[in-house]
């Protein structure tokens, strides 16, 4: 049996959700190289982004872990989404 292969995928840099994200985040997006739901969700027409807490080196490996100081930066990263994106149309 092959390998599955997720195919990529690309939202525009311009995109309001990809600017709303690095406005919540402070950090500008980037291409990264990881499997993900997102190219699914992106052929069913919704804009995706890739986003998470703690450290990429610490995550989907053996012994993965999540440092408990990175979980309140992504609450209020999420609520700096969720209230423009949900809640303030």
């Amino acid at each position: 049996m092959k390998g599955f292969c997720v195919p990529p995928f690309e939202i525009r840099q311009d995109a309001e959700f990809v600017q709303l994200v690095q406005h919540a985040t402070g950090q500008r997006a980037g291409a990264v190289a990881f499997d993900t739901e997102a190219p699914v969700l992106e052929r069913r027409g919704t804009e995706s982004v890739v986003l998470g807490p703690g450290k990429i080196e610490q995550a989907h490996r053996p012994d993965e872990y999540l440092e408990l100081d990175s979980i309140q930066p992504t609450i209020e990263v999420l609520e700096r989404l969720i209230r423009p994106a949900c809640l303030e149309k």
